[in-house]
């Protein structure tokens, strides 16, 4: 059977590095998981079966070759062989499920009972050989849990972790061995970690106690090539950069790697252990950060004070814009007084000179409101309030001149108008802004007292009942996903 009943999580890592911060779902091995042989490249066998299913990533060639046999019966509804390039096969049977080859297919003798072929392919091996070696690296840099010792030939690896046993195996650990055993606690996972980059492994079997061959992951990250014949192997070798020779012998769990060849058999008995997440931010996707809100209330209450201090900031915005809206009003009124006087000399590009003068004073206007220091709100607001009347007219002129080549006397009403505006807007606009800005220091005050309290308590109520991020989390704020 390729299942047991002894519910250990078994992962075998051959490097030492950091500690593990957390557990994610069964299995994790990205585009690999459920697969019995998953090369980003090719894949050749012969005299020989995989009982489970396949994905390769370049061109497979198979002659006297059997797929899924130990696989239910999918009626169609299932991939379980996908070739992402040309599928060259002589004499075989594809047991329970589809066939599907973006390249050439050449069938002779082939078997497809239970399902149909295709040349739809839904892998994107170049992202999958990414993402493998990623998960190879991250496992890589878990630290080393057990013990590992070696006499006669005999590697014993033991482990006493209820959940995650880690191991690291050097050269020197898998040169000439005649044996492997592995002891851990039930209900536990094995990962065991080598950085060796050429890896033989011939002539014998590793023994498991308290564990299942779908709960062991041996992972090499920077092999290339590995080398397995007359073994009976248990556990699933993860390997993305390897070459893998296969002969004279089997497999019980699955091959993830470059590529394959051989005559060695692969029995369906896929990776589920709990393996540890590489993800330092401990989020709730285990990638991206923006989820954070979602499950962690506490990385929420430190960002608090933060909040509460932006939103003081941009309540006093809020106040300027008001204090600048209320100048505005004084403003218009003093414009509008002065050009009722002039109105019945001016033509109708007085009115578009009174809207670039209203446009003017009302930057002024909240340019003085915004100085740092109210002290010298006033003093700056009456000098820029000249200035920029004046600049205003200077580019009231310039409109009137560009205007003037439909009607020249229009330029000589105009700057008179000007005149008689610049005098009343500078008398009248320093007295009132003088006293807007004395009334808009006091309401500052009211306001910002008012503002800061409110805030406070909206920034705490917001991160008590929401979470504004983009992520699916179906758990209260506070909880891991992975926990």
């Amino acid at each position: 059977m390729w299942f047991s009943m002894i519910n250990t999580r078994l992962i075998v890592s051959f490097a030492s590095g950091t500690i593990l911060t957390s557990v994610v779902s069964a299995g994790n091995l990205g585009p690999a998981n459920g697969f019995t042989i998953f090369t980003t490249e090719g894949y050749q066998a012969s005299n020989t079966d995989c009982t489970g299913r396949i994905a390769v990533g370049g061109t497979a060639t198979y002659n006297n070759f059997g797929i899924g046999s130990d696989l239910s019966n999918s009626d169609g509804s299932r991939n379980d062989l996908i070739v992402a390039g040309n599928l060259s096969w002589n004499n075989g049977e594809n047991f329970n499920g589809n066939i599907q080859a973006s390249g050439s297919t050449a069938l002779l003798n082939v078997t497809t009972s239970n399902g149909t072929v295709g040349s739809i392919v839904d892998i994107d091996f170049e992202d999958a050989k990414t993402e493998l070696q990623d998960i190879s690296n991250n496992l890589a840099d878990q630290n080393a849990t057990g013990i590992v010792s070696k006499q006669n030939g005999q590697l014993s690896l033991a482990g006493s972790d209820s959940e995650l046993n880690v191991f690291s195996l050097s050269q020197s650990d898998l040169s000439a061995l005649s044996g492997m055993q592995i002891d851990v606690p039930f209900g536990s996972t094995v990962l065991i970690n080598s950085d060796n980059v050429s890896v033989q492994l011939s002539n014998f079997q590793p023994t498991l106690t308290g564990c299942d061959p779908s709960d062991v992951l041996f992972n090499f990250p920077d092999s290339s090539s590995i080398s397995m014949s007359g073994i009976g192997w248990k556990g699933t070798i993860l390997a993305p950069k390897a070459n893998i020779q296969f002969n004279n012998g089997q497999i019980d769990g699955a091959l993830i790697c470059r590529s394959v060849s051989g005559n060695g058999e692969s029995h369906h008995e896929p990776f589920d252990g709990d393996l540890p997440d590489g993800d330092d931010d401990d989020d709730c996707d285990g990638e991206d950060d923006s989820c954070d809100c979602c499950c962690h209330q506490d990385d929420d209450d430190d960002d608090d004070d933060d909040d509460d201090h932006d939103s003081d900031d941009e309540d006093d915005d809020d106040d300027n814009d008001h204090d600048g809206d209320d100048d505005d009003d004084d403003d218009d009124h003093d414009s509008d007084d002065d050009d009722d006087d002039d109105e019945n000399d001016d033509d109708d590009d007085e009115g578009h000179q009174d809207e670039d003068r209203s446009d003017s004073d009302d930057d002024d206007d909240h340019d003085c409101e915004n100085d740092d220091d109210d002290d010298d709100d006033d003093h700056d607001s009456d000098s820029d309030d000249d200035d920029d009347d004046h600049d205003s007219d200077d580019d009231d002129d310039s409109d009137d001149d560009d205007d003037s080549d439909d009607d020249d006397d229009d330029d000589d009403d105009d700057d008179d108008s000007d005149d008689d505006d610049d005098d009343d807007d500078s008398d009248d606009d320093d007295d009132d802004d003088d006293s807007d800005d004395d009334d808009d220091d006091d309401s500052d005050d009211d306001d910002d007292h008012d503002s800061d309290d409110d805030d406070d308590h909206d920034s705490d109520d917001d991160d008590d009942d929401d979470c504004e991020c983009d992520c699916d989390c179906d758990k209260p704020k506070g909880e891991n996903l992975y926990d």
